[in-house]
């Protein structure tokens, strides 16, 4: 557990995950600091943005930006989830003093056929969360 939050939210705050945290999100702050996301806070933002979606996966690169694929249950008016999800996420993530830079794009995810997991969340280059 971690100080309370400056905000001054009494819900508990979290300062490291114990196992594993291999989707978990890392941004920058303008003080030089590491602000984690984690995934399920995540999630809850994406499918209660819209009934629309089916299945997601939001990939964070090398320079913080973020990809969210979504595979919509129906393809028509798309620009307007798109819209939906890109003002959802990046407000809520201004709550956190993050300024996301997000691209949303519209594509069928496959799930794996195999006893692989799905990734939901994939961090493209391990970050060091310090």
């Amino acid at each position: 557990m971690d100080d309370p939050c400056p905000c001054g939210s009494h819900f508990r705050t979290i300062k490291h995950v114990l196992g594993r945290h291999d989707d978990v999100f890392f941004f920058t702050l303008e003080d030089g600091t590491k602000q984690p996301l984690f995934p399920d806070l995540i999630s809850r933002w994406i499918i209660t943005t819209s009934e629309n979606i089916r299945e997601y996966q939001l990939i964070q690169h090398n320079d913080e930006s973020c990809e969210l694929i979504i595979d919509p249950i129906i393809h028509n008016d798309l620009s307007h989830l798109k819209a939906q999800l890109i003002e959802r996420l990046t407000q809520a993530c201004l709550e956190y003093q993050i300024h996301l830079k997000i691209k949303v794009t519209f594509k069928a995810i496959p799930l794996p056929q195999d006893k692989a997991k799905y990734k939901r969340f994939i961090v493209q280059e391990t970050q060091d969360p310090k």
